[in-house]
């Protein structure tokens, strides 16, 4: 199994990210989590996370206080790109991606 691990800042002021784990076994993703974060009073809160952790995936909205949200997502395999606001995470055969439009 290989699992990958890594954040992106994606402002410039430096106060939002996504943070991203993957595990893939034989080239084929079987678990994932996307998740946005942004920083209050110098912590971090995550907002929204994408994953497949139930058996199926789905968005988890974060509320303050600790409310949560969880909406399927109509992804038949996680093969497919995960849209994002204007950031698309892609997961293909030539490994994992976040490409930026318009800035």
């Amino acid at each position: 199994m290989v699992k990958k691990e890594f954040t992106k800042v994606i402002s410039h002021s430096g106060d939002d990210r996504l943070r991203l784990k993957i595990e893939a076994e034989k080239g084929k993703v079987v678990n994932m989590v996307v998740q946005y974060e942004a920083k209050f009073s110098e912590v971090w809160h995550p907002i929204v996370r994408y994953d497949c952790s139930h058996g199926f995936l789905h968005r988890d909205v974060m509320f303050p206080g600790g409310k949560k949200e969880k909406h399927p997502l109509d992804i038949p395999d996680l093969k497919q790109p995960c849209f994002m606001r204007n950031k698309i995470l892609r997961i293909d055969g030539n490994g994992i991606g976040i490409d930026i439009e318009g800035d």
